[in-house]
């Protein structure tokens, strides 16, 4: 019931909710992290791992355009593709062979399902030929908790936010923590903290982040790249949101008291505060 939850806010997302599409790139010694803001409407940001020999993608681009977009991006690096992680968004696999495709155990099984897979059939109702929802054949699924190397990257799996998909977090080169939405200075979306378990959940996980030793935090949804700042911001506002449901008991109540500890904070605190008091 919680997934279904999370599922059907997903589709109610329609409009883009990022800037124009761009590419950011951050150097960190043994490889490089380029980030994709692709600008589409469901929001998602993607990754390419640039390694010395090759690039590995952190969930694949979803929308035609785009693959395209991406496409060319990384022809103009000169190097080749050696695996696509599908983890949260699975969506995108025409746009690179079955082969180089990998999932974390349960996902695709989940996918197939009436929560995920009905999420993915509405797209497909939704955005039509724009998007690409085109399912393939497994060919590779690693454990939850599975270590890789892939173009000379080290990438450590574990499992992610309890109240989520059952997707994984990632540790990327022991440099870069990946995890389904990135950490912000903001009020949370209701599409992440969509109901009070997924406060603890979602808290459990930044503090897993600040403890990984990574100094760069990204995700599926919001802004390309964070810091531990903010995680360490995101996690006390979060112990103040427990602190303050226990003791109002309206919506409205939690709202004055959010507004008056945090005058200037951005985000949609009333979607917050519907999804906390429904």
């Amino acid at each position: 019931m919680k997934r279904l939850v999370l599922a059907l806010a997903f589709i109610g997302i329609v409009v883009c909710v990022q800037a124009q599409e761009k590419f950011q790139v951050k150097d960190l010694g043994k490889f490089k992290l380029h980030s994709f803001v692709t600008g589409d409407p469901l929001g998602d940001i993607n990754y390419i791992i640039e390694g010395k020999n090759g690039v590995v993608i952190i969930e694949p681009v979803a929308f035609y355009d785009d693959i395209k977009v991406m496409k060319d991006y990384i022809a103009q690096l000169g190097k080749p593709v050696v695996k696509v992680i599908a983890d949260y968004h699975i969506a995108g696999f025409t746009g690179y062979d079955e082969s180089l495709f990998v999932r974390v155990e349960g996902m695709p099984e989940f996918s197939e399902g009436a929560v995920y897979g009905g999420m993915m059939n509405h797209f497909g109702d939704v955005f039509k030929d724009k998007m690409d929802v085109t399912k393939y054949s497994e060919t590779e699924v690693i454990a939850k908790d599975a270590k890789k190397n892939w173009a000379g990257v080290e990438f450590q799996f574990a499992p992610g936010v309890a109240s989520d998909f059952p997707a994984s977090s990632i540790i990327i080169g022991k440099k870069v923590y990946y995890t389904h939405f990135t950490p912000a200075k903001a009020h949370p979306s209701p599409l992440q903290i969509h109901n009070r378990d997924a406060v603890n959940a979602v808290l459990s996980e930044l503090e897993k982040v600040k403890a990984s030793g990574c100094s760069v935090v990204i995700g599926g949804h919001g802004m390309a790249t964070t810091d531990i700042e903010t995680v360490e911001f995101e996690i006390e506002y979060l112990k103040k949101v427990n602190k303050i449901l226990s003791t109002e008991k309206t919506k409205e109540g939690f709202v004055a008291v959010v507004k008056k500890a945090y005058p200037t904070l951005e985000g949609d605190l009333e979607a917050l505060a519907s999804a906390l008091y429904k």
